[in-house]
């Protein structure tokens, strides 16, 4: 079974850093994970490039989608 999870955010990346990690810990992991940002900073995007590698390392894609309103 193939799922995905939704993880909107927005100046949120101290909590999203420990939400990523909760994951990264669970027996069934995701077909991926889709960060949808609505932040102006470069903080999450930064954070998630940092995760890559680990989800990489199980298989899991993991994309990262900016929709910034300015």
């Amino acid at each position: 079974m193939k799922f995905s999870v939704v993880i909107p955010t927005k100046n949120r990346s101290e909590c999203l850093e420990k939400l990523l990690i909760s994951i990264l810990e669970q027996s069934i992991l995701p077909y991926e994970i889709i960060v949808v940002d609505d932040s102006d900073n470069l903080r999450t995007r930064q954070l998630i490039h940092s995760f890559r590698k680990f989800f990489v390392e199980k298989n899991v894609k993991i994309r990262y989608l900016s929709v910034s309103r300015r």
